[in-house]
């Protein structure tokens, strides 16, 4: 009887042990969901802070766009040229900044969300139940981006995400016409600093672009795959299973189309429509809404061509260590060539018979036109570049494939001088189809050449595969 009690109290006393860790577990459990409420409250008041502090800001700076417009001249006599970009650096640099704390923000209150639901799993894991589910089953499915949409209805993290990146781009792109408006304007009345003016307002778009796009699209991709993206990592470390898949992501396309985009199309607009050359009736005869290159080559062929080529930029190493030093030879003669061959084509356009966004006066280039100049180096740089990657692609059957589909994007964009020569004669010449073949006919040796690089690569990755394979 006494070996018995003995075993029986000694059970008793495992049995409140257990109870007692168990109480005491649930005790942490309950103490460290009540330290993430205390510390999630205050973040959503930052939130709120900043969001409604982001607002007043879009507020004053539309207004100031405004009088800007409306009163140009009485802002150039008051303000030098240097204080007015340092206004704009300083208006700038207060949006992102802005931007970079609401990020912050949210990356808190996500990260405090991702514990929380660490915690509700432990509990039920501890329970052997499903008895909490908000945090850790219910939120990360709605904010999966595999379920951005349910049949017609949209995800609002996900809209939110695109239409505030899109109302935050276009306030970034009134600065960079805040900037070439001032440039413009600044050089008429000093013809002499015409070319330092101009290229000060270039750097400095050129900056503001860089660093907006890289911070807008961490604020795209936080609010897209960003909350999976610390949903695992935060899983991960406390000792939780999360079954969803592993996160990959390439944002550095994403950054180069957009790039390509704002700092093409959108500034020869904004440009064009500055100095009165976007539309008919203004001061050219061809404005450049006649421009398809322009219109839809710039707009959209050149951004996917350039977003195609990007996603494939880290695999590129592997065919120029083939061949090092034939291609720093290679990319020292494609600048050479483009720079020789736009400026020559560019002043064979400036003396054209009729003007256009180009230039209005025959003599000197438009600031449409200088950027386009320069735009269209870089680019004729970058697809002469292709060319050659193709060609060592098709030496060593390494992305051949990828390359290759490439191409179809490239010849419809060489198509388009066709489709420039046609609205021109069409709409201000006014002659007949086949004047404008016979008059035309050096437009069509782009495609053409496209088509011959086509065949040439073809042919040789066809004769080098089967003497490798024989």
């Amino acid at each position: 009887m006494y070996k018995g009690g003995f075993y029986r109290r000694k059970n008793i006393c495992k049995g409140e042990k257990m109870e007692n860790r168990e109480r005491a577990e649930l005790d942490n459990f309950k103490s460290e969901f009540e330290r993430i409420n205390n510390l999630y409250l205050p973040f959503i008041s930052d939130y709120k802070k900043q969001t409604q502090i982001l607002y007043i800001y879009v507020t004053i700076f539309a207004t100031f766009f405004f009088e800007y417009f409306t009163n140009f001249d009485g802002f150039k006599g008051r303000l030098p040229l240097s204080i007015l970009f340092i206004g704009i650096a300083l208006s700038i640099s207060i949006l992102l900044f802005l931007i970079s704390n609401i990020l912050d923000s949210l990356s808190h209150l996500f990260l405090l969300e991702s514990r929380k639901a660490t915690l509700e799993q432990h509990i039920n894991n501890h329970f052997g139940n499903k008895i909490l589910v908000w945090d850790s089953k219910i939120l990360p499915f709605f904010h999966d981006t595999k379920h951005m949409h349910w049949r017609f209805f949209i995800s609002p993290g996900w809209l939110t995400a695109v239409f505030s990146t899109f109302i935050l781009k276009l306030i970034i792109l009134a600065h960079c016409f805040l900037v070439f408006k001032a440039a413009n304007k600044y050089s008429m009345e000093c013809p002499s600093d015409t070319f330092s003016i101009h290229l000060t307002g270039y750097i400095f778009i050129v900056i503001m672009l860089v660093a907006s796009t890289f911070i807008l699209n961490q604020w795209y991709l936080l609010n897209t795959i960003g909350r999976e993206y610390i949903n695992r990592k935060v899983y991960k470390l406390s000792g939780v299973y999360y079954k969803n898949i592993r996160v990959k992501f390439n944002s550095f396309p994403i950054i180069i189309f957009a790039l390509t985009f704002f700092s093409g199309f959108l500034i020869f607009f904004m440009a064009a429509f500055d100095e009165n050359v976007l539309f008919p009736g203004g001061k050219a005869q061809c404005p450049l809404i006649y421009n398809w290159s322009v219109i839809f080559g710039d707009s959209l062929l050149l951004p996917l061509i350039n977003y195609k080529l990007a996603s494939l930029i880290t695999q590129f190493n592997r065919l120029l260590r083939r061949e090092k030093i034939l291609s720093i030879i290679v990319l020292v003669l494609i600048l050479f060539l483009s720079i020789i061959g736009n400026w020559y084509s560019h002043e064979f356009w400036l003396h054209d018979r009729i003007t256009d966004f180009i230039s209005t006066d025959k003599i000197s280039y438009t600031l449409v036109g200088k950027w386009h100049l320069i735009f269209s180096i870089i680019q004729t740089s970058i697809l002469l570049f292709f060319v050659y990657l193709w060609f060592l692609s098709a030496k060593y059957n390494i992305l051949y494939k990828q390359l290759s589909r490439i191409w179809w994007f490239v010849f419809p964009f060489t198509c388009l001088s066709i489709f420039d020569s046609l609205m021109k004669y069409f709409f201000i010449y006014k002659i007949d189809f086949l004047s404008v073949l016979v008059s035309e006919r050096f437009t069509f040796l782009t495609p053409i050449s496209a088509i011959i690089v086509l065949i040439i690569i073809k042919a040789f990755h066809k004769k080098e595969h089967h003497y490798h394979s024989v």
